[in-house]
């Protein structure tokens, strides 16, 4: 099938039949110092025998209009890494796959592993759209992690709620709620953190924040800190505790954070949390020269904690071409001088 991917305005004009009021505000930011502006315009409708790719969370309609803007976390760089469109020489294709017709309304919230992008892409459309609802029912991946099975049992949730999708099939329900996505890229809409703390941390009656902790990642398969032990005397003089989060339940993480005055981990999905720390609470990010990233800069702009970066360095292997991937260093001078600076 021939795929037409189209912007968010054709795809409210020609693909919506019920266009809904959206609770939050359009934004414009300026970043990168200026040199770039971001907009964010949250919106949603029901859609009419509009079919969703499972794995990609992507709708298209009977005709092959196909929306990436809002829909999937980086749209310009998304088709390298679709399931089911693929480009070709006259376009772009959609692969062949098995439909599953659904009788009920649905909600769609997608999802994928990824801790991060659950909760600061997935969920916030749907705590955005369930007023909207009614009985709706939520396709979600088929395949959910425990801490996403817990977030929706939070949110009042349970499976007779859901409607799991295969990565390897499309479903067309009778009316689906297609609400966007309230971050772009990197950079998540203000409400983002303010929805998950209304929903999320309400339950948890958090104790005053007090506690300094390093987020080790010594159970990980990446980004390691190969020097960690080494750090440790110079981040207990600073009364720092060192945790590792790896196996702790969705409630512990969230009752950790909200004690925390003061966060240090190396770039990974544990720092997702710190829209659990409190207000102007402190976040220290041991990052990498060679792959640097924004998403938790650009997370702690918009939930008003402090941010910084400290540069560390990957270990790469002779095969090594992925950072990420590898394990990382931090010099001691580094690591000493952001923690004069803490007072």
């Amino acid at each position: 099938m021939r795929i037409a991917v189209v912007g968010t305005e054709d795809w409210r004009r020609l693909a919506v039949n019920e266009p809904l009021p959206c609770p939050f505000q359009p934004i414009k930011v300026h970043v990168e110092k200026g040199a770039k502006i971001v907009r964010i315009t949250p919106w949603m409708g029901w859609c009419h025998g509009v079919r969703v790719l499972g794995g990609d969370w992507v709708p298209v309609t009977q005709d092959g209009l196909a929306l990436l803007e809002q829909m999937v976390h980086s749209p310009s760089i998304f088709l390298p890494k679709s399931r089911h469109l693929h480009g070709t020489a006259d376009g772009i294709a959609l692969a062949s796959l098995p439909e599953r017709v659904l009788s009920e309304d649905v909600v769609l919230v997608g999802g994928s592993p990824n801790y991060y992008h659950w909760l600061v892409d997935n969920l916030p459309r749907l705590l955005m759209a369930r007023g909207f609802a009614g009985h709706a029912k939520l396709l979600v991946p088929d395949n959910l992690l425990e801490f996403q099975r817990r977030t929706l049992e939070l949110l009042g949730y349970s499976a007779q709620h859901l409607i799991p999708v295969s990565a390897d099939e499309c479903v067309v329900p009778n009316r689906m709620l297609v609400p966007s996505l309230l971050a772009t890229s990197t950079f998540p809409h203000p409400d983002v953190v303010k929805l998950l703390r209304k929903y999320l941390l309400s339950v948890q009656h958090p104790p005053k924040a007090s506690r300094r902790i390093f987020i080790s990642r010594a159970d990980a398969k990446s980004r390691r800190l190969l020097n960690e032990d080494e750090l440790m005397p110079v981040l207990e003089r600073h009364g720092f505790e060192r945790v590792v989060i790896g196996q702790m339940s969705f409630d512990e993480q969230i009752r950790l954070y909200a004690e925390v005055d003061v966060l240090l981990a190396v770039h990974g999905a544990g720092i997702t949390n710190m829209v659990f720390m409190p207000p102007k609470s402190k976040v220290l990010e041991i990052g990498c020269r060679q792959h640097p990233a924004t998403f938790f800069s650009h997370l702690a702009l918009v939930s008003g904690r402090s941010h910084q970066v400290l540069h560390g360095d990957a270990v790469m292997g002779a095969m090594d071409d992925n950072a990420l991937a590898a394990d990382w260093v931090l010099h001691p001078d580094v690591l000493t001088k952001a923690l004069a600076q803490l007072g």
